[in-house]
């Protein structure tokens, strides 16, 4: 007698088969607090919806970091396997109707064709002009940790490295989280932290709505809707804890930045060319490594994905 509903479970089964055949993919973890690598995988050939599928989960399973080794892709490639994780963002991290002088000056870092691939690069032109951004991220951050905008994930992409050094250096936030007191995480519930680009970037702001775009108000701990896990907010940005005097503001963010920053949380990936490394940036914090100027070039390019929750980060709708 026909069954329909066996016929559907069979079709289903027979092509999960295939997709393993195709893909197999393998996750390798080599870090108790961050790195897992993802193997057997061609993302230039398997982008897409079944591709989608494995990765996404595996990304959040592996400890907060995948990275995915020997990928050929070209900008087009790189930006589909980007949306696989939402909506990519324009160079700059905002979107194109933002006005704001400091924004505009970092869209030119992006691929002429591909506003959304941005270039990092301590590399020149013929005519001497940066190829991408110089020298970007020197310090322990998360990306749009000031913005409206909030970062999702980070999708980097080594096409040129130098023989040693320029590595990234990663913390998990949220094992640094986990480690806290229990009386400790009850007390910073529901502090709200201001984080301002300006801190960092200051003098580059000439316009005058430039730091206001550029600052903007975070719960200290932030609440991972995928996962459900907690983290603390990254140290790169902050300036004040909402109704705080001066002196309270500095002493509690002191405190957690020097308690994030231990070995026991900390990752430091040392590239391969074609690298493809993938972050989180909700309970993630990374810095580059300027080490290699004068030893050779790097270059390559990243995606940001935008989350589309900004505030409320305990877990409310």
């Amino acid at each position: 007698m026909f069954n329909k509903k066996d016929t559907v479970l069979t079709t289903i089964n027979i092509r999960h088969r295939r997709l393993q055949k195709q893909m197999a993919l393998k996750v390798r973890r080599s870090n108790p607090s961050l790195r897992a690598e993802l193997s057997s995988v061609n993302l230039r050939k398997n982008v897409f919806v079944d591709v989608a599928r494995e990765i996404y989960p595996a990304w959040l399973d592996a400890n907060d970091l995948p990275i995915v080794r020997g990928q050929k892709l070209e900008p087009k490639e790189r930006l589909a396997f980007a949306g696989i994780f939402g909506q990519v963002l324009v160079s700059g991290g905002v979107q194109n109707d933002a006005k704001c002088t400091f924004i505009e000056m970092r869209k030119s870092d992006a691929l002429p064709e591909f506003p959304q691939v941005e270039r990092m690069s301590n590399n020149i032109d013929a005519e001497g002009r940066p190829i991408g951004r110089q020298e970007a991220g020197m310090f322990w951050h998360k990306v749009l940790a000031t913005s409206p905008t909030r970062g999702k994930a980070s999708i980097l992409h080594a096409i040129e490295v130098p023989p040693c050094g320029g590595d990234t250096v990663l913390a998990s936030v949220y094992r640094a989280y986990d480690t806290l007191s229990e009386r400790m995480k009850v007390w910073l519930e529901g502090l709200e932290v201001m984080h301002t680009l300006a801190k960092i970037y200051g003098q580059q702001m000439t316009a005058a709505g430039d730091a206001k775009a550029n600052t903007g108000a975070h719960d200290v701990v932030r609440f991972h809707h995928d996962t459900g896990c907690k983290s603390i907010f990254d140290r790169g940005f902050p300036t004040e804890i909402v109704c705080m005097t001066a002196a309270e503001s500095a002493a509690i963010p002191n405190f957690l930045f020097a308690h994030c920053e231990q070995p026991q949380f900390i990752y430091r990936d040392q590239w391969q060319e074609s690298d493809l490394l993938i972050w989180d940036n909700r309970c993630t914090i990374h810095h580059a490594v300027s080490d290699y100027n004068g030893v050779g070039w790097r270059y390559a390019h990243r995606c940001t994905v935008k989350r589309n929750k900004v505030r409320n980060e305990t877990g409310a709708a």
